[in-house]
C-alpha cells in the first residue's frame, strides 16, 4: 500500500485528501485493492496454488461467475433505482460535470474490479483459515466478518455494523454454499460499478451519503436497500446452485455444482 500511495504522490494525486473528488475515488478502491496481490503474494510464499482460495476446484469458475453477475445486474439496477428515488430523483444540479464524472468513472471501471478481488480473496482466506481450524463453518464465518467488520475502521455508528455484519455473513454463506467466491465477486464488482458510475454523476459536490455522523436510525434507513438487495441476492443465488451428487459434510452449507 506504501508503494501504490507513493506513486500517486509522485503524480502530483493526493489519495488521502477527501476533499478531492478524484484523489476520494482513487483511495476508496486503491486501498482495498491492495489486497489481492497481497494474498496471492502470501498463498504462493506458503506454496498454495493462488486458485485454492478462487474454488473448490482451483480456479475461477467463469461461466458460473457470469451467471452470478447476470444476477446482481439485475438486483443491482433496482438497488440505484432505489438510492436515486431517495435522493429525490435525477438533480441536474449535482451534476460534477463532465471531466469530473469522466474521470471518476474511468477511475471506477479500472479500481472497482480490483477492489472487489481484494476483498472477497480476503474473505475468501480468511474462511479458509479459521476453517483450517475450526470445525463449524458458522464460527469460521463468524469470525471472517468480525475481521472485515474491524477492517472498516472503529469505532462506528451501529447501524453501519449491523449492515456490515448481515451483509458480511450472508457472502460468507454463499462463498460455502457454492463452494467459491464467484457469487461474492459477481455482486461486488457490479454493485461497485454501478453505484460508482452513477452515483459520482449525482454525489459531488453534495449529494447526501450515509455517514457516521447520522443517527442509527437515519443510517439504518439510508443502508435498508443495500442490505435488502444482498439478501435478495443471497437467496437467488442459493437456489441457482445445484446440490452435487456426493453427500455434503455435515454443517453450514451445502457442496454444490455451480459450473
Amino acid at each position: 500500500m506504501s508503494i501504490v500511495l507513493s506513486v500517486y504522490r509522485a503524480l502530483g494525486v493526493d489519495p488521502l485528501s477527501w476533499e478531492t473528488p478524484i484523489g476520494r475515488a482513487i483511495f476508496d478502491h486503491w486501498w482495498y485493492g491492495a489486497l489481492f496481490p497481497a494474498i496471492l503474494g502470501t498463498m504462493l510464499v506458503v506454496g498454495r496454488r493462488p486458485g485454492s482460495v478462487s474454488s473448490v476446484v482451483g480456479c475461477i469458475r467463469w461461466r458460473w461467475l457470469g451467471a452470478c453477475a447476470a444476477r446482481a445486474t439485475l438486483v443491482v439496477v433496482l438497488l440505484v433505482l432505489a438510492r436515486l428515488w431517495d435522493l429525490g430523483g435525477w438533480q441536474p444540479e449535482r451534476w460534477p460535470g463532465m471531466g469530473t464524472w469522466a474521470a471518476a468513472a474511468g477511475i471506477a471501471l479500472v479500481g472497482a474490479p480490483l477492489e472487489a478481488l481484494g476483498y472477497q480473496y480476503f474473505r475468501g482466506w480468511l474462511l479458509q483459515a479459521f476453517g483450517a481450524w475450526i470445525a463449524r463453518p458458522w464460527i469460521a464465518a463468524a469470525l471472517a466478518t468480525a475481521v472485515l467488520v474491524l477492517a472498516h475502521g472503529w469505532p462506528r455508528n451501529l447501524a453501519l455494523i449491523a449492515h456490515d455484519v448481515i451483509v458480511g455473513l450472508a457472502v460468507c454463506w454463499l462463498v460455502l454454499r457454492t463452494g467459491g467466491l464467484e457469487a461474492a465477486i459477481g455482486l461486488s464488482v457490479v454493485e461497485k460499478l454501478a453505484i460508482d458510475v452513477v452515483g459520482h454523476s449525482q454525489r459531488f459536490p453534495d449529494a447526501p451519503m450515509p455517514s457516521m455522523e447520522m443517527s442509527p436510525v437515519a443510517l439504518l434507513v439510508q443502508l435498508l436497500p443495500f442490505t435488502l438487495a444482498t439478501l435478495v441476492y443471497t437467496w437467488w443465488i442459493s437456489r441457482a446452485a445445484r446440490p452435487l451428487s456426493a453427500p455434503a459434510p455435515s454443517g453450514f452449507g451445502s457442496a454444490t455444482r455451480t459450473d
